[in-house]
């Protein structure tokens, strides 16, 4: 099997050989420590001439730029947290998978990754050029800086580029054994058959260990995603929830506005992408119970109730905070969770 076909990275967006060099990872924390720091604290220093905010929307501003800077500490302890042995854990299992090779299939997995990379990308750099300008315009940024808060892209987008694609990785995986198994006949003989539905289950069992491995990886990079864009959203509404006072604020709400949307789609892009991993893992079940009617052979059988015992007991996906596996009853809670918070929002404001 190809090395790079089922590999996070290929050779289009990073090579793997360097992310596995220690260089990688220093530029991922140098990149957050001081363009992160830096660049927060150049805000606040804004602030330091004042007691407190005199109005408002200096209150939110301010605020939002000590969220800013906790977010900034944060983002370091993670890039530290990062156990890059799991990362190479999964690449390892992933690669153990054997499917057999199929140009068609393997062009639609590349056109899911390239689109899935291009989609985080052009929400990551919105999201923080509409940030830059809007600071740009309150005159608190220059050019100069302006081209450092551009440079801060790569560090909060490469990590989600490569869950991202991961989660393409693992969900074209289970998607391929799914339909292997579907594809399951009995014309052959026997012992080929049971041959076949073993190593149907061993690739399963290698997709599962991957996807494991790849969700100890990102548990807390998927924690302060959500986390991250669920304040940022707040903390938006609640500034462009006050009255407008000039034109230049008027500007300012309209682009924050567009932040959230931005802020939105990153979340349900990321939640799409971590449900189907689950979703797929559990496509098998109802082709394996199909199956064990097809056939009298105790072996087989036996084989297929080992098979369907394994998929149910996985729990296969990644989670948040490492307590609640992101599935579709996890999207339902959230949609929940997020209809009332807008609901408690909305008749705060108001009164």
């Amino acid at each position: 099997m190809d090395a790079n076909r089922f590999t996070v990275i290929n050779c289009w967006l990073i090579q793997r050989e360097i992310l596995n060099k220690p260089i990688i990872h220093w530029v991922l924390i140098i990149d957050i420590l001081f363009c992160g720091l830096y660049l927060e604290i150049h805000q606040m220093g804004h602030y330091f001439r004042f007691p407190f905010p005199s109005s408002r929307f200096e209150m939110i501003l301010f605020f939002s730029f000590i969220i800013g800077l906790i977010r900034t500490f944060l983002q370091i302890l993670l890039i530290f947290r990062l156990d890059w042995s799991q990362f190479w854990s999964y690449v390892r299992y992933i690669d153990l998978i054997n499917i057999p090779e199929e140009i068609s299939r393997e062009k639609k997995l590349q056109r899911k990754r390239s689109n899935r990379v291009l989609i985080q990308f052009t929400l990551t750099l919105a999201f923080h050029l509409l940030g830059a300008s809007s600071y740009m315009i309150l005159k608190k940024f220059n050019i100069g800086m302006f081209l450092l808060f551009t440079f801060l892209i790569f560090g909060h987008c490469c990590l989600l580029v490569i869950l991202n694609d991961s989660t393409a990785c693992l969900s074209f995986t289970f998607q391929t054994i799914n339909s292997s198994i579907e594809r399951f006949n009995f014309i052959d003989d026997e012992r080929i058959q049971l041959d076949r539905l073993k190593t149907y289950q061993k690739n399963y069992f290698y997709a599962v260990q991957s996807t494991l491995s790849a969700e100890c990886f990102f548990k807390d990079l998927v924690t302060f995603h959500y986390s991250r864009n669920s304040l940022d959203i707040i903390m938006l509404f609640f500034s462009i929830a006050f009255r407008v006072e000039d034109s230049v604020h008027l500007i300012i709400h309209v682009i924050w506005s567009f932040i959230i949307l931005i802020n939105i789609l990153a979340i349900t892009f990321l939640t799409t992408n971590l449900n189907s991993v689950h979703v797929n893992s559990e496509g098998a079940l109802e082709d394996l119970y199909e199956l064990s009617f097809e056939t009298d052979s105790v072996p087989m059988i036996d084989q297929i109730k080992s098979f369907l015992n394994r998929i149910t007991k996985a729990n296969v996906g990644f989670t948040f905070a490492d307590l609640v596996l992101i599935s579709p009853n996890f999207i339902t809670s959230l949609l929940t969770l997020s209809f009332t918070i807008l609901l408690g929002l909305i008749n705060f404001v108001n009164h």
